[in-house]
């Protein structure tokens, strides 16, 4: 874990990053990791409820991996750009074109999906401004309301999402892709 923040800390000083771009970007992680933290200290024994030191070490280990984790991928997206990462990709994957396994194919995907994340963000705020203008209380109530009103969200982004995919798809079957070979052209000889 001591390598690993190390590489983090000096990957994230080349990169000349802001600090708040990656480290305070992740706040509901953070949440997540207290909660986890909070959870692996407690230790019940004899009916009764007590902090545990080995269980908050032990919280502690994995919060840290966590964070490391997304620090490290908010590094890495920041940093590169989606054409760099397929590149990339690419390049590691090469060695599997000898056993047959469609490297090409399987980088169109991290492609795609590379390019679909920022619209998502971008559907998911159209979708939430609609629904607050129609009335939507994202920030009052209780966390039963919260979680109801976003849930009138992911419905809307959902099926955008799908009628999306369903387009990419349409227009990936009519350039042919992943055709060995074109087919054979029909002439009509009638004129």
């Amino acid at each position: 874990m001591l390598v690993a923040t190390c590489l983090t800390v000096a990957v994230f000083l080349a990169s000349r990053l802001p600090v708040r771009a990656v480290f305070l970007t992740p706040a509901p992680v953070y949440a997540i990791c207290a909660l986890t933290l909070l959870c692996k200290s407690l230790a019940f024994s004899e009916g009764a409820m007590h902090l545990s030191w080995v269980g908050f070490l032990e919280g502690g280990f994995l919060c840290l991996r966590i964070c490391l984790l997304v620090w490290a991928g908010l590094i890495l997206c920041y940093s590169t750009t989606s054409t760099q990462l397929v590149k990339a990709f690419l390049w590691y994957m090469k060695p599997l074109r000898k056993l047959h396994v469609p490297v090409d194919d399987i980088a169109m995907v991290l492609s795609i999906a590379l390019r679909f994340i920022p619209l998502i963000a971008c559907e998911y705020d159209q979708v939430r401004q609609a629904q607050w203008s129609r009335g939507a209380a994202f920030d009052r109530g209780g966390p039963y309301q919260r979680i109801r009103a976003h849930a009138r969200v992911l419905l809307p982004l959902i099926l955008g999402l799908f009628r999306r995919a369903d387009r990419l798809a349409c227009a990936m079957d009519v350039r042919c892709y992943g055709m060995e070979k074109p087919p054979p052209r029909c002439y009509d000889d009638t004129r």
